[in-house]
């Protein structure tokens, strides 16, 4: 039989350069599991804003099909005033589970571009990046 390996000084047990190594996989491997679920967190906040988008022209259509056109109004969907309180509640009693805040707490956006026709979008994660920007399509 081998005796068994002993580092200096006779005594069991691991290197530095053997715990340095371990802790750097261990690093790497941590890094790539918060990257994947960041990802996937980003992912599933646009898909959530996409809903919450079609959940709203859904109530639109409604919406128009009922007063004969598109409200003509712009602006933040959670603006204060009589006018907007009034689309809000007939889209919320056109669909009761409408929601005017995208996942990341701001307001959808709508834009009036005539009576029969409207933009509705988030800004998304950075409402200072265009690219972040989520629209109905």
């Amino acid at each position: 039989m081998r005796p068994e390996r002993q580092g200096r000084g006779g005594r069991k047990g691991f290197t530095l350069i053997e715990m340095m190594v371990v802790i750097m996989i261990m690093a790497i491997l941590g890094s790539i599991v918060f990257g994947i679920t960041g990802y996937a967190g980003r992912k599933a906040a646009n898909a959530r804003a996409m809903a919450g988008l079609q959940q709203i022209k859904n109530a639109l259509e409604k919406y128009r099909l009922d007063y004969g056109g598109y409200p003509l109004l712009t602006g933040a969907m959670d603006a204060g005033g009589a006018e907007w309180d009034a689309v809000r509640t007939a889209l919320t009693n056109f669909n009761p589970e409408v929601t005017f805040k995208d996942p990341w707490e701001r307001a959808y956006q709508y834009e009036s571009l005539g009576r029969y026709q409207f933009k509705l979008w988030s800004y998304g994660p950075d409402p200072d990046n265009i690219e972040t920007r989520i629209e109905h399509l």
